[in-house]
């Protein structure tokens, strides 16, 4: 960083140090300006990298908060697949019950018709026997 101009005060006190006679006190003063000059400059270097370390770990918290939304992100994208495969295999489930059922019934219903086509079988029969019976006897 490149040194800031003596400041014009400072070559006044130079001159009249100077004027007075002593050139020793002139350049003490010169020197004693730059000085101040060095540490001014010091200072705001100071202020510049502690506005630098400042913004390093605003970056380094954003960087973890940012790192932490995205495990809470996948973590909740994890529950969300748990939440479907349980759902799909309480689905899966409730579908095979409602086949069970389903054969059930239609295992039922179909010892329903047998017997009903037994019974209408027998009751065919019966009404043959009862029509040859009724034939003998009037003839």
């Amino acid at each position: 960083m490149a040194l800031a101009a003596v400041p014009p005060a400072a070559e006044a006190t130079a001159k009249e140090t100077e004027g007075a006679g002593t050139w020793e006190a002139a350049a003490m003063a010169r020197a004693t300006e730059v000085a101040v000059v060095a540490v001014e400059q010091a200072v705001a270097l100071r202020v510049v990298v502690l506005i630098a370390e400042a913004t390093l770990e605003a970056a380094r918290a954003k960087a973890e908060a940012m790192e932490e939304a995205r495990a809470a992100a996948a973590k909740v994208a994890d529950t969300q697949a748990g939440m479907r495969a349980t759902a799909a295999t309480a689905a899966e489930a409730a579908a095979a019950e409602a086949l069970r059922e389903a054969a059930t019934k239609e295992a039922q219903s179909a010892v329903v018709v047998e017997a009903l086509t037994a019974e209408t079988t027998v009751a065919a029969l019966a009404a043959k026997t009862a029509a040859k019976a009724t034939a003998a006897a009037a003839g």
